[in-house]
Parts: C-alpha cells; structure tokens; sequence
C-alpha cells in the first residue's frame, strides 16, 4: 500500500474548467430544453461512473458524462463506491474482508480514474460552491467527487485528508460493508449508531469541510451523527416509505428518520429506483417531492438518482433527457419557480457552502 500525497497547487492544476473538446460518444441530439434550468443551477447529488459491481470495479463507462455533456444538468456528485471488489451477485452481497490496503488502494485507483474521465469530458472538477456558479456562467458542466464508504480510511484521519486534497468534497461514512465507524440500514447493528471511531470521522469531515453524506447509515447513527456535526447532513439517495412499505434493512427511510435530516438543516435526495410496491412513472416521482416537503419542508429536499452509466433501468428518471419534464411536473404540483430552483440544486449549494465555510 502506497500513501499518496498531492499539493494544493497540483490539485488547482488538475482541474479542466469545461475548455476541453468533449471526446466522449455522444447519445442524442436536440434535446428539449426548460428555461428554468437555464436560470438555476442544478446538480444530481448521487450518481456513479457506470454500474460497477457489474464489472467488479474495473469498467468505468464513459456514456455516465455524456449523458450529462447532453443535457440541462450543471453538475453532478460522482461518487466511488469503496467496496464493489468485496461483492458478489449484488452490491448487498459482501463475500470477503478486505486485505490490508486493499480498498484504501482501490478507492485512490478509482478517484484517480474519475478524476482522468472528468478532465476527458472537458468537465470541470468542481471544489467549492464558487466554482459551481463559474461552470453555469460558462455553459459548461462539472463534477463534483464523493466517496461512497469510509472503509478506505481505515481508521487513518490523514487517509481523508488525501482524499480532499483529490478534490473530494462529499463523503459517506458507511456504504453495504459493515465498518469500523458506523451501523448501516441494511445490516444487523454493531454499535447502536456510530462507534467511537466514526463519531471521530464526522469530527474530521466537519474539519476539512468534506460535506457528510448519512445515506445507507442507521437512523440511530444518522441522529447521532446530527448531534456531532457542525454542518448539515445529506441523505443523498434514498425514498420516504412507510413503515409497512419497508422490508426488514431497507434502504427507504421513515418520517423520523427524514426529519433528523431536516432538523440538522440538511437535504434529502430522492431515489429515481422503483420496485412492485413503487412503479417506475413520473407521478411516483413527484408523489416522493411532495411527501417529503410536507414532512420536512422544500428547503430539505434534493435530487439524488443513483443514475449510473446512462441509466438506471428501473426508476422514472432513467436519463436527464427528462429533466425538463421533471421540472414542469415540480410547478404542475405546486411548487413555485424559486422553490424548484431550491430542489434542482439550490439546496445542496447551501450545504456545499455551509461546509466549506466551517473548514478550519
């Protein structure tokens, strides 16, 4: 295992502020447009660089940015699931531990990629809410990088302080491997919430202003970690379901569990992802905004797809083709122009500025 080191001047070096010719297939063409996406920023806070559990973490697809070069969107969180080498048949499916450096490794490996196929697209590698507002003034698009799981840390606080200065600014304590910080939804308890070393994890983001992404954490250690940190918590990618909705470890969340999110003055992401008791169609979709604003109000709510590679295959919002419809659906149901804005992306800018401005 190889410690990496990247200076400010490096990273600031790496960046492409969308000047690049785009060398990625392109998909589509003439695409419908909405003038209230030209007027607001908008931003995908969970989507991942093709679905890769599929290919055992090797295959990233470069149709996972075009479809974005194409379209409305601003910008996206790209983020890199740490433990795809560690699953089976599915990313529920964990087969193994780690070895030793193992997943801090390949998570840097991945960043790395990410970070080439951001620059290929001609992308901006967005670092602060300044440089979101710089890529909407230019027309262009940028990607904002997360990480999916703390495994990669390994219990080292300089490991994320590595990840940052890659350009890293949104970060999931726990992913499906159960880890050493956090209890997870979709596995039996270990800690009733945060271990010690993960209540140390939410200190050290809250540092760097690394923005704190609870999706797939406990709603015991989704509260606890509310009670620690000194900025608001995402919930990136998830649905609101009621309890007889929900199968036993979920990843759809209760009332309560989306109020804690509201109350630390965070957002929720609505998950494009639909089952037999959730049908793929835009109705659904919507019916999950209104849910959730009724729950927690509209200055809580966000996009978070989980798109990969192009499209999801089993949610409405299989490509941001439908961004436009989306945005019409949002002000047929009652929200107002200023309120969509707040949902497409100006609810985690406020976030994004919350952390950074609380670095230290």
């Amino acid at each position: 295992m190889t410690r990496r080191c990247i200076n400010r001047r490096q990273f600031l070096g790496a960046t492409v502020a969308g000047a690049t010719a785009l060398a990625l297939p392109r998909f589509s063409s003439a695409r419908s447009k909405h003038p209230l996406l030209d007027q607001y920023i908008s931003i995908d806070t969970h989507t991942h660089p093709g679905e890769l559990w599929r290919t055992g973490g090797k295959s990233f697809t470069p149709r996972a940015l075009s479809d974005i070069a194409d379209s409305q969107l601003t910008a996206v969180v790209f983020s890199v699931p740490v433990d795809i080498p560690l699953m089976g048949e599915s990313p529920r499916d964990i087969v193994r531990e780690p070895s030793d450096g193992e997943l801090y490794d390949y998570t840097f490996g991945q960043l790395d990629e990410a970070r080439r196929l951001i620059e290929t697209a001609g992308f901006m590698l967005i670092a602060t809410p300044h440089d979101l507002k710089t890529v909407k003034a230019e027309g262009g698009h940028g990607a904002i990088l997360g990480i999916e799981g703390g495994d990669f840390a390994e219990g080292k606080a300089g490991s994320i302080e590595e990840a940052y200065d890659l350009g890293v600014r949104v970060i999931q304590p726990g992913h499906f491997r159960s880890n050493i910080y956090t209890d997870l939804q979709t596995a039996e308890p270990r800690y009733d919430g945060l271990s010690a070393e993960g209540k140390e994890f939410i200190g050290e983001l809250n540092r760097l202003g690394i923005v704190i992404d609870t999706a797939h954490m406990s709603m015991e250690a989704v509260q606890q970690a509310s009670e620690i940190s000194s900025t608001p918590l995402l919930s990136s990618h998830t649905l609101l379901l009621k309890k007889s909705q929900r199968r036993k470890r979920s990843r759809a969340i209760g009332a309560s569990h989306a109020r804690i999110i509201g109350k630390s003055g965070g957002a929720v992401g609505v998950w494009s992802y639909s089952n037999r008791k959730i049908p793929a169609s835009l109705k659904n979709f919507l019916n999950q905004y209104k849910e959730l604003s009724s729950e927690i109000g509209v200055d809580h709510i966000m996009l978070g797809t989980d798109l990969n590679s192009g499209g999801f295959k089993t949610g409405w919002l299989d490509s941001y083709d439908k961004l436009p419809e989306f945005v019409d659906g949002l002000l047929g149901g009652g929200f107002s122009e200023s309120e969509v804005g707040k949902i497409v992306g100006g609810n985690f800018i406020r976030i994004l500025e919350d952390a950074t401005a609380k670095k230290t």
